[in-house]
């Protein structure tokens, strides 16, 4: 039997119980017991909420090891060392971060150069932006080397979208990737 949550508008109880509810308003909540899933009602019926559904925050915070590298243009920094990962998103085959659910999500990184530098965040393989000026970019100048630099981005990722940092599309990079990072994690 289906009861309400006190003062929360959550309704709870078995899968056969949300089924069998009619005339319910939009943006009614539902949590299934017996699954352990929550369904919110868009008007004409139930849809799986998974921003409510998770155990975990997924989130990640991965760093690199080997030195100076030369990121070719167009690729991914090789970030190889997980810190931290949450929900084991990332991988450190690609370099990426795939989104387990659909939600908005924050991302940042911070970059020590070795010599010319200039970093972007990229979405299923694309830079975020592609006017470099609207672009969160990150860059530096071939001198001095040993600048270090950061940016932020937050973006709204469906379900197996990838993120990314890499060199832009026309540049090669070169970074110390032990003092680099790449982090994110999902907002809602």
């Amino acid at each position: 039997m289906a009861k309400a949550f006190p003062n929360t508008g959550v309704t709870t109880g078995l899968a056969a119980d949300r089924t069998a509810m009619t005339g319910m308003t939009a943006g009614t909540y539902f949590y299934e017991t017996d699954t352990k899933k929550t369904f919110v009602y868009n008007g004409s019926s139930w849809v799986e909420d998974n921003n409510y559904n998770l155990t975990y925050v997924p989130s990640f915070h991965v760093t690199g090891n080997g030195g100076f590298v030369t990121v070719a243009a167009g690729a991914a920094a090789p970030f190889n060392y997980i810190n931290m990962d949450t929900g084991s998103n990332f991988n450190t085959t690609n370099n990426r971060f795939v989104a387990p659910v659909a939600g908005i999500y924050l991302f940042g990184v911070s970059m020590y150069s070795n010599g010319s530098c200039s970093m972007c965040f990229a979405k299923n393989g694309s830079q975020t932006y592609q006017t470099a000026d609207l672009n969160p970019l990150m860059t530096a100048p071939s001198t001095p080397t040993g600048l270090t630099f950061g940016s932020s981005i937050i973006l709204t990722l469906a379900v197996n979208d990838y993120v990314d940092v890499r060199s832009r599309n026309l540049q090669s990079s070169g970074i110390y990737i032990p003092h680099s990072s790449f982090w994110g994690y999902l907002i809602k």
